[in-house]
């Protein structure tokens, strides 16, 4: 399977021989041993020589290697990296990188990032934990006071009288927690989890960090460039 690499990945850039840039160090985690590490590829010049082209790069902990492919343009604001892996560790949700700090903090992606890391390496109770972490920073941002000791499912209808143009795709995604029993349980706790709970747990994280932060931060910029274009900017 191939997927994306968020653009933060890439520690550091150069400039190949033709002139585009090329990456000098990724952070990732691998998607074999799915350790937290440092990809270094030695001969990614060569990622320039036929579009598309695959180019292996070792895990500097397990030793695999894993085909590392770049598209795009010359700037490395053009430049999308991707892995080809049987069994891919999981990005973060797309466009993440470019939500402000002051709508989703540092350490709120961050802790983010850490719930996809440790359901990588297969801990489904760090998960949980990490999960639980992600989930008070989103209501304490979103949400008043009130309801930030409601349980998982009120604090989602609560979010939907918070956003209104986003209350159906919120509404809905409550109802299918009550309706699916109890993962909203297992933000407690004293509940043991499973890895399918864990992955269930990320993938409502998913939705709404992308319903919250990145459809409005995406829509907000589309915005800003329809006026620009119209005023003749």
């Amino acid at each position: 399977m191939v997927y994306q690499l968020p653009a933060t990945s890439v520690v550091s850039w150069a400039n190949g021989p033709t002139g585009h840039v090329v990456p000098v160090a990724i952070d990732s985690v691998c998607p074999v041993c799915r350790k937290s590490v440092t990809f270094v590829p030695g001969d990614a010049s060569n990622l320039h020589a036929v579009r598309g082209q695959p180019l292996n790069v070792r895990c500097p902990r397990c030793g695999d290697t894993v085909s590392l492919i770049r598209l795009g343009g010359v700037a490395a604001g053009d430049v999308r990296l991707y892995f080809d892996a049987e069994d891919p560790a999981r990005p973060p949700v797309a466009d993440l990188d470019l939500v402000p700090d002051d709508v989703i903090s540092p350490a709120l992606k961050k802790a983010y990032q850490s719930a996809l890391n440790v359901l990588a390496i297969g801990e489904p109770e760090a998960t949980a934990v990490t999960c639980r972490r992600v989930l008070e920073g989103i209501t304490r941002k979103v949400l008043p006071a009130d309801v930030q000791t409601t349980n998982l499912a009120r604090r989602i209808e609560a979010l939907t009288n918070e956003r209104e143009a986003l209350a159906r795709p919120l509404l809905e995604l409550s109802d299918t927690l009550r309706e699916g029993g109890n993962l909203g349980a297992h933000f407690s706790d004293e509940i043991e989890t499973s890895i399918d709970d864990a992955r269930r747990m990320v993938d409502l994280l998913d939705y709404l960090i992308t319903y919250l932060f990145v459809l409005p931060e995406q829509i907000h910029r589309f915005r800003a460039e329809v006026l620009k274009e119209s005023s003749g900017e």
